[in-house]
């Protein structure tokens, strides 16, 4: 049987697949969360008829953008959509805490605060899997002891024969060797 080395490329296909696995549910909540309040935020900035206006304003008319970065005191949030949403041409994205309701600004803190842990979470346990992974050489010795990482090897494929070799002839060539 054929042995499968274990390359940075698969490596690092398992460690993703394994990440996901873990966090998707929260990153889930947190996107759900951030929609909520990125609504919310751009709604806060365009006050008065000014998001109504924008809105009217036919579909390829203005830029979309999906991230609107809060200034709070120079610690800058930022909130994401997966719904891109039309801006005035002119503007930079930014929004100014100071000119935001304090719960709705009190709320983007604390979710700040949530996606950062989150995130260091992620990257702590990413490190753990990676130096781990760095111990095995080939999938079946990394299966052998650590087998619950089984349904993250999928698409991970074996090595069934060598690869096609140049002819010796193309590469001196190449390099302008007299045969």
């Amino acid at each position: 049987m054929a042995s499968t080395k274990l390359t940075v490329g698969s490596r690092l296909s398992i460690q993703v697949q394994a990440l996901n696995h873990r966090f998707a549910s929260e990153e889930r909540k947190l996107s759900e969360v951030e929609e909520k309040l990125y609504t919310e935020s751009r709604a806060s900035k365009f006050r008065g008829g000014t998001l109504a206006l924008i809105q009217s304003i036919p579909d390829g008319w203005l830029p979309l953008h999906s991230t609107i970065r809060i200034n709070d005191a120079g610690r800058v949030y930022k909130l994401r959509t997966a719904h891109p949403q039309p801006v005035p041409v002119n503007d930079d994205g930014y929004a100014n805490a100071a000119g935001m309701p304090k719960r709705l600004l009190e709320r983007i803190r604390k979710h700040a605060a949530k996606r950062r842990a989150l995130e260091e979470d992620r990257s702590k346990v990413a490190r753990e899997i990676h130096n781990a992974l760095k111990a095995f050489g080939t999938l079946e010795s990394l299966l052998k002891k650590w087998p619950e990482l089984a349904p993250f090897t999928k698409g991970i494929e074996s090595a069934t024969g060598n690869l096609p070799a140049v002819p010796i002839d193309q590469i001196n060539k190449a390099l302008g060797i007299a045969a």
